[in-house]
């Protein structure tokens, strides 16, 4: 039996393990509302059943964006979310970078993203947090998703699509 209180232990754990899992795998070069973003993702997708079995359940994603559109009918482009102030406490990289990385998991696969996040692995670690580093990760993250998705615009705008119509 699990309660309330070791929910959202899990849900804090399953989102924390996701940065690490994503730096490990992208080495470090996935844009913050990538990481954000499909953090978010899993920790609503990966789930205790009734039984307390983890289970992955890719519906809870499509409740959550659909509540995200209910409150806020928007949804950012590509372009857009890299220039994101993470330190606003909106927390629009949650929420946007959430929705971009379940658009991309429903339209293609987990394994789909997971390329996405391989195809990053191939540029050098940055190994300092320098003023540029933001900078080149989204130049990296764009590269990995028009290489995986195809061109930025086409994908932000089917995603606005998807969402909004």
């Amino acid at each position: 039996m699990t309660t309330d209180s070791s929910q959202n232990i899990f849900r804090f754990l399953a989102h924390e393990l996701t940065h690490k899992m994503v730096g490990d795998i992208a080495n470090d070069n996935a844009t913050i509302y990538i990481q954000e973003g499909f953090a978010s993702y899993l920790e609503g997708t990966i789930v205790r059943d009734t039984s307390g079995n983890v289970i992955y359940n890719p519906k809870k994603a499509s409740e959550r964006a659909a509540k995200a559109i209910e409150v806020k009918k928007s949804v950012k482009s590509i372009d857009e979310l890299g220039t994101i102030d993470y330190t606003n406490p909106e927390g629009s990289m949650y929420r946007d970078g959430f929705l971009l990385s379940n658009y991309l998991i429903q339209m293609k696969g987990l394994p789909t993203f997971f390329n996405m996040l391989h195809y990053l692995s191939k540029f050098e670690y940055i190994d300092k947090r320098s003023e540029h580093k933001m900078d080149i990760c989204q130049i990296r993250t764009l590269e990995a998703i028009e290489k995986i998705y195809g061109p930025a615009e086409k994908v932000s705008a089917d995603s606005k699509n998807y969402y909004l119509n």
